[in-house]
């Protein structure tokens, strides 16, 4: 499995052919800045979300809300 911060150096390699998401683990009290974190450093999506968490949890409405503001695409 690939980091985040692995994606992001391929992307800065090769950005014409690596379009950088992030996976953070949302039952960590940070995903939410760990996310911006992302988007700041150059993530353009989330995924994919395979933790055990059902689609209605707090934690994934609110994952959903943040990566919305940046008009991200999730992959499940």
């Amino acid at each position: 499995m690939l980091t985040t911060d692995e994606v992001l150096d391929a992307h800065r390699r090769y950005p014409q052919r690596v379009i950088p998401f992030c996976q953070v683990d949302l039952q960590r009290d940070d995903f939410e800045r760990r996310i911006r974190a992302h988007a700041a450093a150059g993530c353009r999506g989330y995924g994919e979300q395979k933790q055990h968490l059902p689609l209605d949890d707090s934690r994934i409405v609110r994952m959903l809300e943040v990566i919305s503001e940046f008009g991200w695409p999730c992959t499940f």
